[in-house]
């Protein structure tokens, strides 16, 4: 499990926009723009989605598991090909460096070849993790490095 205090890892093709947020989310959650063009987690399990995920308000101080509430800008990180995040493994998944991962449909990211739009540079077991909930937003989910495809 990482324990690195910021989401963007590498900035070598990364562009970073601010939105208004349609929803709370945690930092490292994938996102996705709504009708109304505000930011929130994206929606479509194993669905196309664009690599968009939810930086830390650093101008402000904020770190990565301060929750950004509906209704704020959220500072979205737009990682390009090869750049590495953190991003938010689903509850119950097992992956080994090398492992596709696509949208879970709630921001976070799951193991599958679908539609992929990353790769987990870790390895991380979450299969048995129902009893071991982290303090903070993300509860039972983790933060894994991934490399952006």
């Amino acid at each position: 499990m990482s324990n690195l205090n910021t989401i963007r890892l590498t900035n070598y093709n990364s562009v970073q926009k601010e939105r208004i947020m349609a929803e709370d989310a945690v930092p490292g959650h994938l996102v996705e723009l709504n009708s109304d063009g505000k930011a929130q987690k994206h929606s479509g399990q194993g669905a196309t989605a664009q690599l968009a995920f939810l930086f830390e308000d650093e101008l402000q101080g904020k770190g990565i598991d301060e929750v950004v509430l509906s209704g704020n800008p959220g500072q979205i990180v737009y990682p390009g090909r090869g750049d590495e995040v953190q991003a938010v493994l689903t509850d119950g998944e097992s992956v080994n460096p090398g492992s596709f991962l696509e949208s879970n449909g709630d921001g976070t990211l799951k193991q599958g070849t679908s539609n992929p739009i990353a790769v987990a540079q870790e390895a991380m077991d979450l299969s048995a993790s129902s009893g071991e909930e982290e303090s903070g937003a993300l509860g039972y989910d983790k933060r894994i490095q991934v490399e952006a495809l």
